[in-house]
């Protein structure tokens, strides 16, 4: 039992070095092609913090403990991502395909794969779809951010202006309203 204690304690405090090792490994096997719509940040955080609650989840909590402490996270997630796209709804963001052409391009120059799963990725409809929901997201988080900051702009300001910045993740949004 020690000796279980002290690797899952090792994985703990690499738990950042791991996640980061695994992200780049994911980005390079084309059998992972899939979590190429991930964003390195995202995938990197996700990763990091299932290593970090390893010694938790192995050590001290029962199976149902565990799925008591995801379906609350769950719950979170599901109430966070309605909210958001009623605001999106409401706001009427919408995202171009040239938004989307754009995202994609963008995240096949960030990975490593090969022509054959870049031309797969390109042409699946459930990557360009999981693009356009994040993108919109993003757009729908800054432009709460906005209306909370007093930024007051228009929704088709708010349209416009998006492709020429950049979304900003969801780790610079405030803490009361990140995702």
């Amino acid at each position: 039992m020690l000796l279980a204690y002290r690797l899952v304690k090792l994985i703990e405090n690499h738990s950042h070095g791991l996640a980061d090792n695994l992200r780049r490994r994911y980005r390079q096997c084309g059998k992972c092609s899939a979590y190429a719509n991930v964003p390195d940040t995202e995938l990197t955080e996700k990763v990091c913090e299932v290593y970090h609650h390893l010694g938790e989840w192995l050590l001290g909590k029962t199976e149902a403990d565990i799925r008591n402490d995801m379906r609350e996270q769950a719950i979170s997630n599901v109430k966070t991502s309605l909210i958001v796209s009623a605001l999106a709804d409401a706001e009427h963001i919408e995202v171009s395909n040239d938004e989307v052409n754009a995202a994609m391009d963008e995240l096949l120059q960030s990975g490593s794969l090969s022509r054959t799963d870049a031309r797969r990725l390109r042409s699946s409809t459930s990557a360009r779809s999981s693009l356009r929901n994040r993108i919109r997201r993003q757009k729908s988080i800054r432009r709460l951010v906005n209306i909370l900051t007093g930024e007051e702009i228009s929704p088709e300001a708010t349209e416009s202006a998006t492709g020429d910045r950049e979304a900003p993740s969801e780790e610079n949004v405030p803490e009361e309203i990140g995702v």
